[in-house]
């Protein structure tokens, strides 16, 4: 998975990769984190990540995200 990642040529690639797998698994935590911050929208990604630490409040990806 982490090298199909790093093989990725665009942010695009690399955020329907994460789609994939956050479809395949919507309780996943590192896979939906990855999905949000792949998107290329930055309201959309706040509002993603707003609903993300509503899920996951004690995800310190999301919580040290800069």
């Amino acid at each position: 998975m982490i090298v199909t990642l790093v093989d990725a040529k665009s942010l695009d690639e690399a955020h329907g990769i994460w789609t994939n797998l956050h479809n395949k698994f919507p309780d996943d935590a590192m896979s939906y984190y990855y999905y949000i911050i792949t998107m290329s929208d930055t309201t959309k990604v706040f509002d993603a990540l707003t609903e993300y630490l509503q899920k996951y409040p004690w995800s310190p990806e999301a919580i040290n995200n800069k």
